[in-house]
């Protein structure tokens, strides 16, 4: 990876700046990282402000915990979670295999830019869930993922696209 620092996990101390590589899975993320992270498994943010100020590649099952931020997109194979005022102003990517179903959840005053879902075969399916006062934009499913929605409490989203072709608008450029 590229950045200023390259580093195979996280530091004990913090903050960090550089791009970090994570195999395997890493459900503890506490502080903050000046770069982009890449984990190959399940990735979790825990503590309140922990920040990643660029782009999230996880890919298995990401949660962002209360009140954490990450500063550009997240791409992720699996199902992601939003708990109470996690901020993500970039884009929300999530890459199925075929068959695989993945929940995307907020869970209270939580927001993101545009969702996009997207199946490398010809079946999958995607739950959006949104509770009180959550936020997203754009909703773009691609050809072949069968969507469930609830949309509850006072929670915003834009328009829900079907049948998206992959490539208008073009998804985060996740890295692997």
């Amino acid at each position: 990876m590229g950045g200023t620092g390259g580093l195979e996990g996280f530091p004990d101390d913090y903050p960090y700046e550089g791009d970090s590589y994570l195999e395997g899975n890493n459900e503890n993320l506490h502080g903050y990282v000046d770069g982009d992270v890449l984990v190959t498994g399940d990735f979790a943010m825990k503590d309140n402000d922990s920040q990643i100020t660029h782009d999230v590649s996880v890919g298995g099952n990401f949660a962002m915990h209360s009140w954490t931020t990450v500063g550009g997109n997240i791409c992720a194979g699996g199902s992601v979670t939003l708990k109470a005022h996690a901020g993500l102003p970039g884009g929300l990517y999530v890459q199925l295999d075929d068959g695989e179903d993945a929940k995307t959840e907020f869970q209270g005053h939580a927001q993101t830019g545009d969702i996009l879902v997207a199946t490398t075969s010809s079946s999958a399916s995607a739950t959006i869930t949104q509770k009180a006062n959550d936020v997203c934009g754009d909703i773009y499913i691609g050809t072949g993922i069968v969507l469930t929605t609830s949309f509850k409490g006072a929670s915003t989203h834009g328009t829900i696209h079907y049948d998206w072709d992959g490539a208008t608008p073009a998804p985060p450029d996740c890295r692997e």
